[in-house]
């Protein structure tokens, strides 16, 4: 499987609103200037859910970033059908995302193109497509061990076009106006995975990370390792260490690179990264090395595309 990311080159700011341990409460702060879109010219733009993460569904297909509706100059009855598909989509998204008893009716409401909020979705694009060209994300279960891209539509089953602008692959479809990520795949010389033994790997390297008594270099192997796992388990082990004030700081900054890893695969499906509700609220707690390493992880796998 492919995954994002790019080496880490800047330094993170703690936002001062992470101490105050009312902020999942009040209003979000406004979108940082460095996550709205500055592409030059008028690229397209794709109507995606954040799942209730954040306010504007309005993203660029090139940067991924917000696109300000004030640019776009929506008239009031666009703003309400926007928000309205917002509300009820990000709803059902955040059932997904929440793994509980709903993610099973959530993903098929998702997944199926003539459920209500993916029709509604698709006539909300429409709208904005009038304005500029616009395409509908289409979910997909992306975090998924055995996920690979889509070939053809889901709708018409017509070939699907790779646009190869954006910062991460992505497909589209013309006829419905549709993207979805691309890049998912298993190479050609890849054997399928033996599943008793990936569990018994899995199973060494929690216990590796929690062991104090591991050598250093060992359990950063094993956080890495982690890294690459959707299990609950793998995220509640490193989330226990990076809040471990003794832990080494070279092992708490892989365990925050984990983190992000997980929390980018598993919450954010290759979307933008929001920073404000959810991820910030478990930040509060880890070390400032561990903190560090998520936060610059995090940004670099919204900003960048590259595969390893």
């Amino acid at each position: 499987m492919r995954i994002w990311c790019k080496r880490i080159t800047e330094q993170a700011t703690r936002p001062t609103w992470l101490s105050d341990p009312y902020f999942k409460l009040k209003p979000l702060p406004p979108t940082p200037d460095d996550e709205i879109c500055s592409c030059p010219g008028n690229p397209p733009l794709k109507l995606m859910s954040t799942a209730l993460l954040g306010e504007n569904p309005i993203h660029c297909l090139r940067c991924n970033l917000e696109v300000p509706p004030e640019r776009l100059r929506l008239s009031a009855s666009d703003v309400d059908a926007i928000a309205h598909w917002r509300t009820v989509y990000g709803a059902i998204d955040s059932l997904e995302l929440d793994s509980g008893p709903y993610e099973g009716w959530a993903r098929s409401q998702l997944l199926d193109p003539t459920s209500p909020p993916n029709l509604e979705g698709f006539e909300v694009s429409r709208r904005l497509n009038a304005i500029r060209r616009c395409y509908f994300w289409f979910f997909q279960p992306e975090a998924d061990d055995d996920y690979e891209s889509l070939s053809v539509c889901p709708i018409y089953k017509e070939p699907l076009v790779a646009y190869d602008d954006g910062i991460f692959p992505q497909l589209l479809c013309e006829r419905d106006s549709l993207v979805i990520a691309g890049g998912y795949r298993r190479d050609d010389d890849e054997e399928p995975d033996d599943p008793t033994e990936r569990m018994n790997e899995f199973a060494v390297n929690l216990a590796v990370v929690a062991d104090s008594q591991a050598s250093r270099d060992a359990r950063v192997e094993a956080a890495r390792s982690l890294g690459m796992s959707n299990d609950t388990r793998a995220w509640d082990a490193l989330f226990a260490l990076a809040t471990d004030q003794s832990a080494a700081e070279v092992l708490a900054r892989e365990v925050g690179q984990a983190l992000a890893e997980i929390a980018y695969r598993i919450r954010d499906r290759g979307k933008p990264v929001v920073r404000g509700q959810d991820e910030n609220f478990l930040l509060r707690d880890f070390t400032e090395a561990a903190f560090a390493a998520y936060d610059l992880r995090t940004a670099e796998l919204k900003r960048h595309g590259q595969t390893e």
